[in-house]
């Protein structure tokens, strides 16, 4: 669902001008407690994960629902991006590092990494454009969990167009419990060839499992 249809303008509205009292999302949920690089795992860092994604409209607009079981800590150029923050092509060149802890119920478990875009103007890619896959990743607080796994489709930097609106765009980072006998490879393949991108047929299609999502807004300058 393209953001502009549910909630454009009050999302604006609430970032515009600042991500202080005017963002709906918390103090709390901007400086988080930290172990390692990973947000720290509670019930309460949870919370304040759900209520992020929920009130950026990203539910419904990327996932269909969102129950989190693991905390997400994206860092681009190694410095750490809240909820929201506001980024610049130039910031997202290069590929960020991503932190994760196990998440609840976790075996010993493969993740992966999804980027995508739900604010693409409507006509171009629809529902969403992707940026990033990468699988195979294993939870860690102390180096990259992202350096881990192999890249499915390789990291595209966020671009969004200065003269389409709208000019700023959500960026989704998504990560999913692999199915524990691991994805199907032609699934996986007819999946990751398409522009247009849906996290949601991604789950149905392979058995992986949405567990955790942060998200950043970018904009050309």
């Amino acid at each position: 669902m393209f953001f502009a249809r549910s909630a454009l303008v009050a999302f604006v509205a609430a970032t515009a001008s600042s991500l202080t009292a005017a963002n709906p999302i918390s103090l709390e949920a901007r400086t988080p407690t930290f172990d390692g690089k990973c947000i720290a795992l509670s019930s309460a860092s949870l919370a304040a994960e759900n209520k992020a994604i929920r009130n950026a409209y990203i539910v419904p607009d990327v996932y269909n629902s969102f129950d989190p079981k693991t905390t997400v800590a994206l860092y681009y150029n190694e410095k750490f991006v809240p909820y929201g923050d506001k980024l610049t092509a130039t910031q997202t060149l290069l590929q960020p590092n991503v932190y994760f802890p196990a998440p609840e119920g976790d075996q010993g478990d493969k993740y992966t990494v999804i980027i995508n875009d739900p604010d693409v103007p409507l006509g171009i890619t629809h529902p969403t454009f992707l940026h990033w896959i990468k699988k195979g990743l294993t939870p860690n607080c102390q180096t990259p969990a992202s350096d881990s796994g192999q890249d499915v489709r390789i990291y595209i930097s966020p671009t969004p167009p200065p003269v389409l609106a709208p000019t700023e765009h959500r960026y989704t980072i998504s990560i999913l419990r692999e199915p524990k006998e691991g994805y199907n490879p032609s699934a996986l393949k007819y999946l990751t060839e398409l522009i247009t991108f849906d996290v949601n047929e991604y789950e149905k299609n392979t058995g992986a499992k949405l567990v955790g999502s942060t998200y950043f807004l970018g904009s050309a300058t």
